[in-house]
């Protein structure tokens, strides 16, 4: 409580219809961040809420900071069955602009794990976090595998997944 922190931001790759973007948290008068975040941001039409292509303006603003070319490619494996795992429900005041849950909402259920869980918190903790499909609001289940987790419907519709380093 009390520490002041700087946050750094930029562009660090571009694709088609997307752009990767770079934070950096450091506690003030240190040099090491204390987080890193790493997201992919998807140009959606201002009309129809759905990807579309960088503009030239705006690969011409990005694309001199910007010269590495990132994927758009999900890395994650889907779970073996999307049968059991624990219930979670998402909110309808989680939706975002586009009528689905917004993406900060898919972190709470790692987070509620995390926190219930007892013993010493880690040392380091890195996540990755695969976003696959929309998802509404309602009912759906977190499946759990070793350090892997997946968020998916009732009817088996994969949501996103999770991959989380530094839990043993």
């Amino acid at each position: 409580f009390g520490e002041r922190f700087e946050l750094t931001t930029f562009c660090s790759g571009l694709g088609r219809m997307w752009a990767e973007r770079r934070t950096d948290v450091v506690v003030i008068g240190e040099r090491s961040p204390i987080v890193q975040a790493v997201s992919l941001w998807v140009h959606l039409d201002n009309d129809r809420w759905v990807p579309t292509p960088l503009t030239e303006a705006e690969l011409t603003i990005y694309g001199g900071v910007a010269p590495r070319r990132v994927s758009h490619r999900l890395r994650h494996p889907v779970p073996e069955s999307t049968e059991g795992g624990t219930q979670w429900t998402f909110r309808a005041a989680e939706c975002d602009i586009a009528d689905h849950i917004n993406n900060a909402a898919y972190w709470t259920p790692l987070e509620e794990e995390l926190l219930g869980e007892p013993g010493p918190e880690p040392e380091r903790l890195d996540v990755e976090l695969e976003y696959r499909t929309p998802a509404q609001p309602g009912d759906k289940r977190v499946l759990r595998a070793g350090e892997r987790r997946w968020i998916v419907g009732t009817d088996g519709e994969l949501h996103a997944s999770f991959q989380i380093t530094g839990l043993g």
